[in-house]
């Protein structure tokens, strides 16, 4: 049934795609090409080689942990292992730059006016940088740990994006000088398979690398079905110690306390922090008349979803077995919203004056501004989007 029903969809969704996409991979060599691909900067094919390069790395050695114990004992299979892994994630390197490099091909020669004998030239050199860039990318992942690993690593993509800028820019590539780069490239990396096979002890950490590449995989597989495990941190961003935000002791004041480091100690502080940027750059973007509605509809719908994740937590389980929650949420609704509005209205109003006046003395006026809406919004949100107090309890017969 599940194969039926993939060759059905692969039948009215596949086959079109690639009929329209071969039609525009076609058109670009008979057609005009677009402007803005004429107007590409002559650094966006390094760049670009340079992003295929970085992103195409990672040996799989096919190791299972069951395997340990036997290749202790057998060191020939674990340099059988090494051998086959170098020579199977080259040749999947070689195959998948070619099928960029064609693809790119018409771009490359229409637009940059390559040539054939240039576009051969790069994907040599391109495959013989992967091959030494992965097998030094394995040997460090190999020998070093924690800090020292990015340290190394970061050394290690320094090193080969300065080396594949000189080979890209200093290289003449009309008189073939450009596979002299890439032939080193080879022999450093025959130079690292000696280095690898030569070392002992390392099991351990293959097998650690080996898990943590699976991993990568399977999530990557399952990114658009199951949802990533949220990461436990033993300690908040902020507000990680008891020091109190109001001075009062009224039972309003401390429930509105409770609420504020709840929900920035949560994880909708990245929900606000994302909200805000996206804000901060909606009403600087516009002109005026456009951006003040823009910044009202800002307001509205923040006050919206700061008063839902109030109402969220009063609603909560461990609030509902407190005595007296009803009357806490009425007492500190209006304190609360002034409190988790503040920040991010404040931002967004002094990004408004700014954009209104184009002068940084906008952001003074930008301030006050932001104090009295974030009051006013404040004290109008639990008004505005309430829905009755409610709790969780049962009620009292």
């Amino acid at each position: 049934m599940h194969a039926a029903i993939d060759a059905v969809v692969f039948l009215y969704i596949g086959v079109p795609a690639v009929l329209l996409l071969g039609r525009a991979y076609i058109g670009l060599w008979r057609e005009a090409l677009p402007e803005w691909i004429l107007q590409l900067p002559a650094a966006a094919v390094p760049g670009l080689l340079l992003l295929l390069l970085h992103y195409s790395k990672g040996l799989i050695l096919f190791i299972e942990p069951a395997d340990s114990l036997f290749l202790r004992q057998e060191r020939r299979w674990m340099r059988g292992l090494i051998i086959r892994a170098v020579i199977m994630g080259s040749l999947t390197a070689y195959v998948r730059l070619t099928l960029i490099i064609l693809l790119l091909a018409p771009i490359l020669v229409r637009g940059f006016s390559m040539e054939w004998g240039e576009l051969l030239q790069m994907l040599a050199g391109l495959c013989a940088f992967q091959t030494a860039a992965n097998l030094l990318d394995h040997l460090i992942r190999v020998n070093h740990a924690r800090w020292k690993r990015w340290i190394w690593l970061s050394l290690s993509g320094t090193t080969v994006t300065a080396a594949f800028l000189a080979w890209y820019y200093l290289t003449d590539w009309q008189q073939g000088l450009a596979w002299l780069i890439p032939m080193g490239c080879l022999g450093l990396s025959a130079v690292l398979i000696s280095l690898r096979l030569r070392l002992q002890g390392r099991l351990e950490s293959e097998l650690r690398e080996e898990l943590r590449g699976r991993t990568r995989l399977t999530a990557l597989l399952l990114s658009q079905s199951v949802p990533p495990p949220k990461p436990e941190r033993s300690r908040p961003w902020l507000f990680r110690g008891s020091r109190r935000l109001l001075r009062s002791s009224l039972p309003g004041d401390r429930a509105a306390e409770l609420t504020v480091k709840s929900f920035f100690r949560g994880q909708e502080l990245q929900t606000y922090a994302g909200f805000t940027l996206l804000g901060c750059l909606a009403v600087i973007i516009p002109p005026f008349p456009v951006n003040l509605i823009v910044y009202l509809g800002l307001v509205l719908l923040l006050s919206h979803g700061v008063n839902e994740s109030r109402k969220f937590f009063f609603r909560s389980s461990l609030m509902g077995m407190l005595c007296g929650a009803r009357e806490a949420e009425a007492a500190s609704s209006a304190r609360t919203m002034k409190l988790l509005l503040f920040p991010a209205l404040m931002l967004m109003t002094c990004f408004f004056f700014f954009s209104i006046t184009h002068a940084w003395w906008g952001i003074l006026p930008g301030m006050a501004a932001g104090y009295a809406v974030s009051l006013a919004a404040g004290s109008m949100a639990p008004v505005l989007f309430s829905t009755g107090f409610r709790r969780m309890s049962k009620p009292r017969s």
